[in-house]
């Protein structure tokens, strides 16, 4: 696909398949995701939340579970079961991590659907209410067939989530080693509560040497501490949405 094309594609899948959502929370909120996920997600990440009282969204793709990536070894099915006892959000990915651009509509829905139906028999009384498209990768058809099943559906794209934005594809913010420092993150945030936004920051690995796509320890330690020194509240994904009233 050339650049252009890319460039129509992305612009088309912004405007198109939405489902609208008003954001105006009577506090700004932050959220703190992870895709795929890596055992130091599961692991180090949810300490890092849980030991300030909080609590984070983790899309899963079960098909990734127990392998070995470029972002290092995967969570396990026990480390999920951790995570979904110790309070967090339990997301859903692709199970095979299929791309959207990549991948025919009916196939990729066949495919999110089946990571979401693993993920409720693993677990009994878990309800996997929102979506993260692998890779980022979205398509105009693929957002209308998830739709139905899912109450958010997160891309990649960058922005803040404040006044009108489309629940189809929430937009986020990188929390990157490769790409922010604490101070630019505290800016960021401090932003965000500034405004009452809500702002939903991804990454995939913690680690002292992360991958080009997940951050530091410390790097994540500053952003919570960040959050708490300028009076975010810390919602996962779905308690966000609770707050806005979602249905």
């Amino acid at each position: 696909m050339t650049m252009l094309n890319r460039v129509v594609h992305r612009g088309l899948n912004t405007q198109l398949a939405r489902r609208d959502l008003i954001v105006r929370p009577d506090r700004a909120m932050v959220t703190f995701s992870f895709d795929d996920i890596p055992q130091t997600a599961a692991t180090i990440g949810a300490a890092l939340l849980q030991d300030a009282g909080f609590r984070g969204t983790f899309y899963v793709a079960m098909g990734l579970l127990g392998t070995e990536t470029a972002l290092g070894a995967c969570a396990t099915l026990e480390d999920v079961r951790r995570l979904h006892l110790a309070g967090h959000e339990i997301g859903c990915h692709t199970h095979d991590h299929v791309h959207a651009e990549e991948t025919p509509p009916q196939v990729y829905e066949r495919d999110a659907r089946r990571n979401s139906a693993a993920l409720e028999s693993a677990f009994p009384g878990l309800q996997v209410r929102n979506f993260s498209y692998a890779s980022g990768s979205v398509r105009v058809a693929h957002k209308r067939r998830l739709q139905a099943r899912y109450r958010s559906m997160r891309g990649v794209q960058m922005g803040m989530l404040r006044g009108v934005v489309d629940r189809n594809q929430l937009p986020v913010h990188k929390l990157y080693a490769a790409t922010a420092d604490t101070e630019s993150i505290d800016r960021l945030i401090a932003h965000n509560c500034e405004t009452w936004g809500w702002l939903v920051l991804y990454t995939h690995d913690i680690s002292d040497t992360p991958s080009p796509y997940g951050c530091t320890p410390a790097l994540l330690r500053a952003a919570i501490g960040s959050c708490v020194r300028h009076g975010a509240d810390v919602l996962t994904i779905d308690a966000a949405l609770d707050r806005l009233s979602v249905v």
